[in-house]
């Protein structure tokens, strides 16, 4: 059975080699063995990163909600904390909105 740490460097390797689908594939098994919020909403953002990659905007925004979810469920010393990281998916989120909703993606860039 791999492990949390199996999972997460088996993706890095097929990030390496261009094999986004089962780099997700890996990530969201790595998902599923922790119950760390951190890690929780790194992946989502790796994942929704790895979406917009393979051209899945769908995907992409439900990774980075999700993450955003995460975030926004946690106490207010641990969110404080992880401010960078909220930062960074809601940049993301902004990105990908742009296309189609600018006011909303400036209300995410914002």
């Amino acid at each position: 059975m791999s492990t949390f740490e199996n999972n997460i460097a088996t993706a890095n390797v097929l990030i390496d080699n261009k094999n986004y689908k089962d780099a997700i594939d890996q990530f969201n098994d790595a998902i599923l063995k922790t119950n760390i919020p951190e890690q929780q909403i790194d992946i989502y953002n790796v994942i929704g990163r790895l979406y917009v990659s393979i051209q899945n905007t769908n995907e992409a925004i439900k990774n980075f909600e999700k993450s955003l979810e995460i975030h926004n469920n946690l106490l207010e010393e641990k969110a404080e904390k992880l401010k960078a990281n909220k930062a960074t998916v809601l940049n993301n989120l902004g990105v990908i909105i742009l296309q189609t909703n600018v006011k909303q993606a400036i209300k995410y860039h914002k």
